[in-house]
């Protein structure tokens, strides 16, 4: 959660960035959904690229238990 409240400010600061929040899973309080909501797909690869992203990749290890599960979902305009 440290290392989150970190680098939030920084990756929603992105370009593009339109959403980055981390929730715990009720009832697992060591499993964790994080929602990114990004402008565009070019946004999120650029993201994926940045300084703070791959320092924050390369730490991952240390505080996973696993690798991370990773669901795109489609967004529809609302009307």
């Amino acid at each position: 959660m440290d290392a989150f409240e970190r680098l939030a400010p920084v990756v929603r600061a992105e370009d593009g960035c339109l959403q980055y929040d981390l929730h715990r899973v009720v009832g697992d309080p060591d499993r964790f959904v994080l929602v990114e909501l990004w402008a565009s797909r070019e946004a999120l690869a650029a993201h994926d690229v940045t300084p703070h992203m791959v320092a924050a990749d390369a730490a991952g290890p240390a505080f996973r238990a696993g690798p991370a599960q990773v669901l795109e979902l489609e967004v529809e305009p609302v009307a």
